[in-house]
């Protein structure tokens, strides 16, 4: 048999490439971290779009049927999101043989670009 040196501990190469591949997986964890927060903010601003909307739309089906028209509504003095949202909200009116078909229109900057979220509604003149 020929001579077998046997070493003890790690070479440098192996502590090398074990702290590149620690470093590697570290830096996509933490990268899979931010993207989750991002995604946490953006869900938020959504949910908070989508309640603003939904808000007005309540608004406007409690109104009398004939009394609806068309514009930029004034915000609700109670409102506690008005606080809390930077956007913008409008809707409009189509007449319909139903009724009259009402879209809530949310409109908010988020990361840079614009958004906006559509709310559909029908009020009814049969209800009043």
């Amino acid at each position: 048999m020929g001579n077998i040196k046997l070493t003890k501990g790690l070479t440098i190469l192996e502590i090398i490439i074990s702290f590149v591949l620690i470093s590697i997986s570290v830096v996509g964890i933490y990268h899979a971290f931010a993207w989750i927060g991002s995604a946490n903010v953006i869900s938020r601003c959504e949910i908070q779009a989508a309640e603003f909307g939904r808000e007005l739309m309540e608004e406007l089906l409690m109104k009398e049927h004939s009394l609806l028209t068309a514009g930029l509504p004034s915000d609700l003095p109670n409102s506690d999101l008005k606080n809390k949202f930077f956007g913008s909200r409008s809707y409009e009116l189509e007449n319909i043989p139903e009724g009259k078909k009402i879209t809530v229109i949310v409109a908010w900057k988020e990361a840079g670009r614009n958004r906006a979220e559509k709310i559909y509604g029908l009020s009814n003149p049969d209800t009043y």
